[in-house]
Formats: structure tokens, C-alpha cells, sequence
């Protein structure tokens, strides 16, 4: 069973459930989010963080390994963090943030970032 992703510029293969290249890729989206972060781009941050976010979710997050469920944690929190930066973008700083800090905290329960 193979599908195909076109994810991050690049064409990823998944084989079988496995998520080692979606998550690989997760952790390039979050450096690249990061940066854009770090040079006051929220909204372009967040469009990083939210491409993983949803491919993630898409591959299924309860079957990830840990290193999955941790930066998909850190993806919900850090997108979360750049809409509260968004008051421009309707429903961003509210209904958007919470809803991503809600899906931080469902798999982590103590994350304190969220």
C-alpha cells in the first residue's frame, strides 16, 4: 500500500502507515517555521507549522512514534503562539489558537507552552 504526499515541495512516500518521512519532514517545516518566527513573518510561520500539522494529522497522529507525537506537540503549540501574534487574520488569536493549543494538550497534558 503506498501513498504518495506532496508535501513541503517535495514528494514523500508512505509506506504502509510508516510516518518516518512525514516526520522528518515535520522537523524541517518547524525549523523553517521557526525562522520565519524568529524575523516577525507569524502568519507565514504558521502556514509552515499548519502544512505539517495536517499531515500529520492525515497519517493518523495516534499511530505516531514518539519523536512524531513530540514535534506534532510542538507544531500545535509554537502555530498556536504566531495566531496570537495574527490579530489581522480573523479568529486567529482565538478560536484558531485555542483550537491548536487543544491538540497539543490532548496528547500532551502537561506541556506548559500550550
Amino acid at each position: 500500500d503506498h501513498n504518495s504526499f506532496a508535501f513541503g515541495g517535495q514528494l514523500r512516500q508512505q509506506v504502509g502507515g510508516q510516518s518516518d518521512d512525514l516526520v522528518y519532514v515535520a522537523e524541517q517545516d518547524k525549523a523553517e517555521g521557526t525562522a520565519l518566527f524568529q524575523s516577525g513573518q507569524y502568519f507565514n510561520a504558521y502556514q509552515v507549522w499548519r502544512r505539517s500539522i495536517d499531515a500529520l494529522e492525515a497519517a493518523d497522529v495516534g499511530s505516531l512514534s514518539q519523536d512524531g507525537r513530540r514535534i506534532f506537540v510542538a507544531l500545535c503549540s509554537n502555530a498556536a503562539q504566531a495566531l496570537l501574534k495574527c490579530p489581522e487574520v480573523d479568529g486567529a488569536p482565538t478560536e484558531m489558537a485555542a483550537s491548536l493549543a487543544d491538540k497539543a494538550l490532548a496528547l500532551d497534558p502537561t506541556n506548559t507552552r500550550a
